[in-house]
């Protein structure tokens, strides 16, 4: 086998066993996070609506982040023939939740500096989350990109502050 197919395996495998790691390591965490997911993403809704407006919100994508959580609420009962599919959706919910909602909501807000600050925080979120440096980092920029891509071609134009 070539050189750079040999260290291609080798990222797999640590990518793969970093997954199965962050998971387990995750598994005694994701009911609180999940609850906290389910409370917090439609709440901050308003908050960033109405308490302290912001140009622009989504309580669709919110929705959408607080559905993913509920598994996690309850991820230590999952039926045996589930539990193999926690890693996979455990990173999905994270990737998710942190770094594709607030990279989103970010440059839909024009990069403003409430949501620079709370796109920091996500990404320290997905840190602790997924345990894993590299893991952590390619996710973050996988969802960072499917947030770019999102905004792309979607109506790209940020709202002006105070519209």
């Amino acid at each position: 086998m070539s050189l750079p197919l040999a260290g291609l395996d080798r990222l797999i495998e640590h990518l793969r066993n970093a997954t199965v790691e962050s998971a387990h390591l995750s598994r005694y965490n994701a009911p609180m996070i999940g609850l906290l997911g389910v409370v917090l993403l439609p709440a901050y809704y308003f908050v960033w609506s109405d308490i302290f407006p912001q140009p622009y919100e989504n309580l669709p994508l919110r929705l959408v982040g607080a559905a993913l959580c509920v598994p996690l609420i309850v991820a230590n009962h999952w039926p045996a023939r589930l539990q193999r599919f926690f890693p996979v959706y455990w990173l999905v919910a994270m990737t998710y939740i942190f770094p594709f909602l607030f990279t989103y909501l970010l440059l839909r807000n024009d990069l403003s500096l409430i949501w620079s600050m709370s796109t920091i925080a996500g990404c320290f979120m997905m840190i602790l989350a997924v345990y894993d440096w590299l893991l952590a980092l390619l996710l973050t920029v996988l969802g960072a990109l499917l947030a770019w891509l999102a905004f792309m071609l979607g109506d790209s134009t940020a709202l002006p502050p105070g519209e």
